[in-house]
């Protein structure tokens, strides 16, 4: 996804480079790079339902369903990108700006709406957001490639 000339992947400040000297293997990274800088929101935005998941799991004495659960995340997501806009102008000067901008932000406004959400104590939602983060995370990280994996075998026949 490409908005206004800045690249998803550029800006989330993920790196991906071939270390290796074959040219197949660059080319290879480079498709791999295009791939996941043209898709990487629309995967994140499909992972969200995991994270709903995760939380009413951790949560789970508050007795949330996972409707309730996945509209808490999406609304969340949904200011997390909107609070991070004026935090653009800086990715001139400093290219991370915009995505450590978020994770910060989407990090303590997570926890303070997590612990009115789910009535319970900003440490006990501290630890519990921190928990489901890295769940989502590994399995992002998984959907990633169970998507891109068939994108390149399907590519190359």
């Amino acid at each position: 996804m490409n908005l206004g000339g800045l690249d998803a992947l550029s800006a989330s400040g993920i790196r991906m480079t071939a270390t290796l000297a074959s040219e197949e293997d660059k080319a290879l990274t480079a498709a791999l790079s295009a791939f996941i800088g043209r898709n990487l929101e629309l995967l994140q935005y499909l992972s969200l339902p995991l994270l709903a998941t995760y939380l009413r799991f951790t949560f789970r004495r508050a007795g949330r369903n996972f409707a309730e659960c996945l509209v808490f995340v999406l609304y969340l997501f949904g200011l997390r990108y909107l609070a991070s806009i004026p935090a653009i102008p800086f990715g001139a000067v400093w290219p991370d700006a915009p995505a450590n901008f978020r994770v910060l932000f989407g990090t303590i406004w997570m926890t303070w709406a997590a612990s009115r959400f789910f009535g319970t104590t900003l440490w006990g939602s501290l630890w519990r957001v921190m928990i489901s983060f890295v769940l989502h995370l590994l399995s992002t990280l998984v959907l990633f490639g169970l998507v891109a994996i068939p994108w390149f075998l399907l590519r190359d026949s």
